[in-house]
């Protein structure tokens, strides 16, 4: 099939960043869209994970490499303000709020990107180096509020890899039919200006990382295999980080391993 690679795109300046927050907050009192979302915003820290449910504790992989056990409940947690008002975190997601507390019970929310419904939010949780992606979108069919919404691992570290790339894949039924969402979310250095997505049906989500390092994208196709449709045999997912100065770095997201980064339930 054609090159799934876009070209490069220039980093954008101060002034661009500011109109583009503040359209993306004038944007969060429209109703949910059924298209796709690339989004950015702002606060706390980065990397990779195993989580261990049991015993109140997290195994952790720094960007050292090396592992450690870390309490969960440990008293480690800092204030991060945003880099601007028009930034400032909305009021947390409950259904979030009671979940992150099972991993990181200390956990403050810095990070927060919603499209006006709460059902489709999309939060960061951080507890000092510590921080957890929580995506409330596979509670959209949920109205009694009774389904726990995704999760990612706790991450640790600012450094790039596969792993912290990866997509978690949501499915809901809604009155209006099937609904597929292709989420990923994170914190980077400031050396990285870009991060896109290029889907198989050729779509591609970009997300420009705040000055904080926060970044998110969200792809709902309406059609197609990746509206909820046989995946088996479909070309996988590729990312591109491009940095502020050198060469871009491309990774290629398979299905099913780098398609499932939710830890608390199938895909």
């Amino acid at each position: 099939m054609s090159d799934l690679i876009p070209p490069p795109e220039r980093p954008l300046d101060e002034q661009t960043r500011h109109q583009m927050r503040a359209e993306l907050i004038a944007a969060t009192g429209q109703p949910i869209s059924r298209k796709s979302r690339a989004w950015l915003v702002p606060t706390a820290a980065a990397a990779a994970v195993a989580a261990v449910i049991g015993g109140g504790a997290l195994l952790l992989n720094n960007d050292s490499g090396e592992q450690q056990l870390a309490p969960g409940g440990s008293d480690t947690s800092e204030a991060t303000t945003p880099s601007s008002p028009s930034e400032a975190p909305t009021t947390p997601n409950p259904a979030c709020a009671k979940a992150v507390k099972e991993f990181l019970p200390d956990a403050d929310m810095k990070y927060s990107q919603t499209t006006g419904d709460p059902a489709t939010d999309v939060e960061i949780w951080v507890d000092g180096d510590q921080w957890q992606v929580c995506d409330t979108f596979a509670t959209l069919d949920d109205p009694a509020g009774q389904k726990t919404p995704t999760l990612f691992a706790v991450q640790q570290g600012l450094r790039v890899t596969q792993e912290r790339l990866r997509i978690s894949m949501n499915f809901v039924q809604l009155s209006d039919g099937f609904q597929a969402e292709y989420v990923a979310a994170g914190r980077v250095s400031n050396d990285v200006a870009g991060i896109s997505y290029t889907f198989p049906d050729g779509h591609v989500e970009t997300a420009r990382p705040a000055a904080d390092g926060y970044w998110s994208i969200a792809y709902l196709p309406d059609n197609g295999p990746l509206a909820g449709g046989d995946l088996r045999g479909v070309d996988p997912i590729e990312v591109k980080v491009e940095p502020a100065i050198g060469v871009s770095q491309t990774y290629t997201l398979e299905w099913g391993a780098d398609t499932c980064a939710q830890i608390n339930h199938g895909c």
